[in-house]
C-alpha cells in the first residue's frame, strides 16, 4: 500500500523547480556581472594611475634636463656673487651650515637655469621654500 503523505507537496516542487532554477540562475549571472564590472573599474583605475606616472615622468625628465644646465662653474659663480652667504638669513659656511644654489623662481615653475634665477640659500632656508617662489 502506498501512502500519500509523502506523494502531496511532489506536485508544488516540480511546480516550483523552473522557478527555482531560473532564479539561481540569474543569481550567478548577478554574480559574474558584479564581478566583470569590478574588474572593469580596477583596470580603469590602473590605466589611470599608469596615465598620471607617465605624466609626472615626463614633467621630471624636463625638470631634470633643466637642473642639468647649473653646471659646477656656474654654481660656484653664484655662491661667490653672493658672498657665500644664505641671501635669506644671512648665515655662512662659518656659521656650520650648509649652502644650497636655488632656483629663484622653480622650476617646476617654469623657472629657467640662468644667473639671474640662482640664489644662495642656506639648507635651512631652502627646505623650507619648498617649491614656492618668494620674494
Amino acid at each position: 500500500m502506498i501512502t500519500m503523505e509523502g506523494n502531496y507537496l511532489s506536485p508544488i516542487i516540480d511546480a516550483f523547480k523552473p522557478i527555482l532554477i531560473f532564479a539561481v540562475v540569474l543569481w550567478g549571472i548577478e554574480i559574474i556581472i558584479t564581478m566583470l564590472i569590478k574588474d572593469h573599474k580596477k583596470a580603469k583605475r590602473k590605466q589611470a594611475r599608469e596615465k598620471r606616472r607617465l605624466e609626472y615622468q615626463d614633467r621630471r625628465m624636463a625638470n631634470d634636463a633643466e637642473h642639468a644646465k647649473v653646471t659646477r662653474a656656474m654654481r660656484y659663480d653664484v655662491l661667490r656673487r653672493d658672498n657665500f652667504h644664505c641671501v635669506r638669513c644671512g648665515r655662512g659656511k662659518e656659521d656650520g651650515v650648509k649652502l644650497h644654489v636655488d632656483h629663484i623662481v622653480p622650476v617646476s615653475r617654469g623657472g629657467k637655469s640662468v644667473m639671474g634665477n640662482l640664489q644662495t640659500l642656506c639648507e635651512d632656508c631652502n627646505y623650507g621654500k619648498g617649491n614656492r617662489y618668494e620674494e
